[in-house]
Formats: C-alpha cells, sequence, structure tokens
C-alpha cells in the first residue's frame, strides 16, 4: 500500500506539475478569487454609499419639512390675531372696550393657599394612594431599575 501511495505521488509531482493544463487550471483560479473578491469589495462600498446617500435624503427632507414649518410660523407672524397676542401678552395692551388687570405676583401669591403651592411630589407623600398589591409590585420594580428612592 505504501508503495502504491509513493508512485501515486512521483507521478503527480513528476508530470502534473509540468502539464501546461495544470498551469492554466491554477492562474484560472487565482484570477477568479481575485475577481470575486474584488467583486465583493465594490458590493460592500456600493452598500456603504447607498446607506449615505438614503441617510442624506432623509435629512434632505427632514430640513423641507422644517423650511416648510418655518414658513408657516413667519405667515402667522404677519396676522393681525398674532399681533394682538403679542400686544396683550408683551405690553399689557387690551382692545377697545376691554379692560386690563395687572396683578403684581407677590400679591398674587398671597392669596393662594399654601397647599396648592406645594410640589406634586409632597402631596403624594401627605396622601399616599393604596394601590394592589400587583400594582405595588410593579411600582416597586419600575423604581428599582430607574434607581429611585423606595416610598415606604
Amino acid at each position: 500500500m505504501h508503495e502504491k501511495i509513493q508512485k501515486i505521488s512521483k507521478f503527480i509531482n513528476k508530470y502534473q506539475l509540468k502539464d501546461p493544463r495544470t498551469w492554466g487550471m491554477i492562474i484560472f483560479a487565482i484570477m477568479s478569487a481575485v475577481v470575486t473578491w474584488n467583486g465583493a469589495l465594490s458590493i460592500q462600498q456600493n452598500f456603504e454609499l447607498q446607506k449615505k446617500v438614503s441617510t442624506l435624503e432623509e435629512q434632505n427632507k427632514v430640513q423641507k419639512l422644517q423650511n416648510e414649518t418655518q414658513k408657516l410660523r413667519n405667515e402667522y407672524y404677519k396676522t393681525n390675531e398674532y399681533k394682538e397676542l403679542s400686544a396683550r401678552r408683551l405690553f399689557g395692551k387690551a382692545a377697545p372696550g376691554e379692560q386690563v388687570y395687572v396683578i403684581p405676583k407677590d400679591v398674587a401669591l398671597k392669596y393662594v393657599s399654601a397647599q396648592t403651592s406645594k410640589p406634586v411630589e409632597v402631596l403624594k407623600q401627605q396622601n399616599p394612594v393604596q394601590l394592589s398589591t400587583y400594582q405595588q409590585n410593579v411600582q416597586d420594580w419600575v423604581d428599582f431599575f430607574f434607581h429611585r428612592a423606595p416610598k415606604s
């Protein structure tokens, strides 16, 4: 068996490397690999360029929408309604026949009850809402994931 393998290997080494068909097949295989590699690179490059093009097209659409919105705002700023509202807000003006009452902030806050001026968190702590065990469990998990202090 060992002799057969040696005869076959001698035959391959002796005759196939001298055969021009073998060299032609080797060159063909190398050229095929090079063409395939270049094709793959060009496909990858085309894909990346297509991604850039689609991103730029989306940015273009967004910019067009922003431009249209700004045009509508500019048209609104030219209307009499906007002029009237801005005059009322900025200068305290009123339409003919209307009366304007300007109340200073400190005077207005003096008549507001102390309980309504407290923040919402303080009000929640004073009047806790009783949740069902399921809802309380979900709330506890949400507090845990968002690193909030437990409400116990």
